[in-house]
């Protein structure tokens, strides 16, 4: 991604630069930079002779087509941000489209800049075709269960730390419950299994734990930390 940002405003800066070396003496009848943006988009602010050279210099052709790539290549970045495999393809479709644009522009205009442009282009395309991989994506259904093996109480936490450090709440939750109902008398069971069901929006069930938890350990100040959360999650 950051590749891409970095060649893309390179491009920018190459064509601007080649842009003024190809006016010459007519760069200095431009007032400001906008002025030549709009005589492109066809709404001329300057003479009608001034206009005539400077098109005659850098052709119309030239800077639609160099708009036609910039915009390929703005499609490509938000292609590779998604990662979506559908628009895997049609990325490397956009990068052909912009290698064609590059060809077609040193072959009309060629020069050091133009085949660095064309460079570029081919790197980008080589990218794409390696990293297909990063774009395959498998579905995986994964049954909300206690996994097999694990026969005490410390080894159901120790796997439900695991799944929390995942981000995988429900199994989470489902190994604490198991490791709580072996070891009834042990705090951090209880402390665990209610951020699990915190986690899980089961406020009502993460109350149920605490309640169990006061009981065991009436003064522990994460107990009556976790209570307070959950009050105030209730609340809203």
């Amino acid at each position: 991604m950051g590749g891409l940002i970095l060649s893309l405003a390179g491009r920018v800066y190459l064509f601007a630069f080649q842009s003024w070396l190809a006016l010459g003496p007519l760069a200095a009848k431009l007032e400001t930079p906008e002025q030549l943006l709009w005589l492109y988009l066809g709404w001329p602010t300057l003479p009608p002779d001034v206009a005539e050279a400077i098109t005659r210099r850098v052709p119309v052709m030239d800077f639609w087509l160099f708009v036609i790539s910039l915009m390929v290549q703005l499609g490509l970045i938000a292609l590779l941000y998604r990662r979506w495999r559908p628009l895997y393809w049609i990325g490397v479709a956009a990068a052909s489209i912009n290698l064609v644009v590059a060809l077609i522009q040193t072959v009309t205009n060629a020069g050091p800049l133009t085949l660095l442009s064309l460079l570029i282009s081919i790197v980008l395309m080589l990218v794409l075709l390696r990293i297909e991989q990063d774009f395959i994506v498998e579905h995986e259904r994964i049954l909300c269960a206690p996994d097999k093996g694990l026969r005490s109480h410390s080894a159901l936490y120790a796997r439900g730390r695991e799944y929390a450090r995942q981000k995988m709440w429900a199994l989470a939750a489902v190994h604490f419950q198991r490791a709580t109902g072996s070891a009834p008398g042990n705090i951090a069971y209880h402390l665990a299994l209610a951020r699990a069901y915190v986690h899980l929006n089961r406020l009502e069930r993460a109350r149920s734990v605490l309640r169990g938890a006061e009981r065991l350990e009436p003064e522990n100040p994460q107990v009556r930390e976790l209570v307070d959360l959950v009050r105030e999650l209730e609340a809203k």
